[in-house]
C-alpha cells in the first residue's frame, strides 16, 4: 500500500468522495442486486485509503468487491481520479486497464458499462 502526503482541503475530498462511492455501492448490495457480488473489509483496520503510485489514482486498500461465479471469485479493482468533479467517480478496472469504466452515473446509478461488466464475468 502506496502511503501518501495528505493535503487540507484537497484529499479530504478526494477521500470522502471515495468512501461516498463506495458507502452508496455497499448500500445497493445490501438493498439486492441480481449479480453475485459482495464488499469484504478487513475490520481490523479502518479503511486505508492509499494512492497508486503510477497514476494518482486513491482506492481503499483494504476493501475490495469480489463477484463469484461457481467456484471462482474474481476480484474487481475500484479507485477513484483525484480532483474529479463527478458525483460518483468510482471507476471500475479488469485486467490492468482491459476492460474499465465508472461504477456509478451522476444520479448514483450503475452505468451500463459496469452492468455488461456484471453480466459477462
Amino acid at each position: 500500500m502506496a502511503e501518501y502526503e495528505r493535503v487540507i482541503p484537497r484529499d479530504l475530498f478526494n477521500e470522502a468522495k471515495l468512501l461516498k462511492c463506495l458507502g452508496q455501492l455497499s448500500l445497493k448490495i445490501h438493498d439486492g442486486v441480481v449479480w453475485p457480488i459482495q464488499l469484504v473489509h478487513n475490520k481490523n483496520e479502518g479503511f486505508a485509503i492509499a494512492q497508486h503510485a503510477y497514476s494518482g489514482d486513491i482506492y481503499c486498500a483494504n476493501v475490495s468487491l469480489n463477484h463469484k461465479r461457481g467456484k471462482s471469485v474474481k476480484e474487481i479493482p475500484l479507485y477513484s481520479g483525484l480532483n474529479s468533479h463527478l458525483r460518483y467517480p468510482l471507476i471500475f478496472d479488469i485486467d490492468f486497464g482491459e476492460k474499465e469504466g465508472f461504477v456509478f452515473n451522476d444520479a448514483g446509478e450503475f452505468t451500463g458499462d459496469f452492468i455488461d461488466l456484471m453480466e459477462n464475468l
